[in-house]
């Protein structure tokens, strides 16, 4: 936009406009959870939007959010009773338009693709000890499902003692060998920058205490060891210390504990180091909703004539906030009452002198 500066500071450089240069993403940073979050104030856990494609371990059925009219994810919403920021300001008695853009040709990427890893390599691994869904088996009878992912594979697992999908699988029986095939594969452990396993706090038994959402794994330790059942169980670590190779470890672990519900879970999680993507197309150039800092840290920009009236002078806030925010800023900005319940605050509230 060759006039963006004229935009927020105004024809006479003199607009007063607020920069939040800091603001975090949901997790994950995809189109549809993000902005359901962003224009829900509520982590994906809260509005039943989770991902853009998931297993839901209840109705063992895939539900996908692709939709050009974003009816399934209204539908959700409104099964859930969750409100949206267009809802909140016409209950002000206020109205709001919104415009979605579908078209990406000739845009610049903020992480392009350095290495693309077949789509189907995860399946491929977990074949000779699951029974996955085909032509002949359905998600219900499978005994693993894994879900289209480009960035990070989600990897469900049924319980095989129980035969039952809401039952936690056995971290010795289900989940250790899921495990041992995903370290036996050399791709894998190229583009995998953390595996995380899910942890299942007063339902499940088996000599290891859980009392958090998720496990890292120290997939090195594990590598080397015996793999054995207690090497396996020694290489689970606490969610933080499993993600120490990351910039926005804190960030990840707050994100991941705020995405699912317990129905939509899945059992492994797998990571890519930056730049990697699972690809059925490998002519794609650019893709989005990774872990890293370009994909998840970006800036709001608040500016107008009107602004003057409500906050004097120009102010940046470089203090950490969140997509979530969006709607008490909104409502702050307009004069409406904040909504109770949600997952944002407002951080203009102190910027009055």
């Amino acid at each position: 936009m060759p006039h963006f500066k004229e935009l927020i500071q105004g024809a006479g450089g003199k607009q007063n406009y607020i920069h939040l240069s800091n603001v975090f993403t949901t997790i994950p940073a995809a189109s549809v959870p993000a902005c359901t979050s962003m224009y829900t104030g509520l982590h994906p856990q809260n509005t039943g939007v989770v991902s853009t494609i998931w297993f839901d371990r209840r109705s063992t059925k895939v539900r996908t959010m692709i939709s050009y009219g974003q009816q399934r994810i209204n539908h959700i919403l409104t099964q859930n009773n969750v409100k949206t920021l267009f809802e909140y300001v016409g209950a002000a008695g206020k109205t709001s338009l919104s415009a979605m853009l579908m078209i990406d040709k000739g845009t610049d990427w903020s992480i392009k693709i350095e290495k693309h890893i077949a789509d189907t390599v995860v399946a491929a691994c977990l074949k000779p000890g699951f029974n996955l869904p085909g032509l002949s088996i359905s998600h219900h009878r499978s005994e693993a499902v894994v879900m289209p992912g480009a960035c990070t594979k989600e990897i469900y697992l049924k319980n095989r003692h129980t035969e039952n999908w809401l039952h936690p699988p056995g971290l010795l029986t289900d989940v250790k060998p899921a495990i041992d095939l995903l370290m036996d594969d050399d791709t894998i452990q190229d583009c995998v920058n953390a595996m995380v396993i899910r942890q299942y706090p007063g339902e499940r038994n088996e000599g290891i205490v859980e009392n958090d959402a998720w496990w890292g794994f120290d997939r090195q330790s594990y590598q080397n060891g015996p793999r054995s059942d207690s090497s396996f169980l020694k290489a689970l670590l606490p969610l933080k210390a499993g993600l120490h190779q990351f910039e926005l470890k804190d960030y990840i672990s707050e994100g991941l504990t705020r995405q699912y519900t317990r129905e939509t879970t899945p059992d492994i999680k797998l990571i890519n180091k930056k730049g990697y993507y699972f690809e059925v197309d490998f002519t794609k150039y650019g893709h989005h909703g990774s872990y890293y800092p370009e994909d998840t840290v970006l800036s709001f920009w608040i500016a107008g004539p009107g602004l003057k009236t409500i906050i004097p002078e120009r102010h940046t806030i470089a203090s950490a906030t969140s997509t979530l925010d969006l709607i008490p800023m909104v409502a702050y900005l307009l004069g409406m009452q904040q909504p109770v319940g949600i997952d944002g605050r407002n951080p203009l509230a102190g910027l009055k002198p």
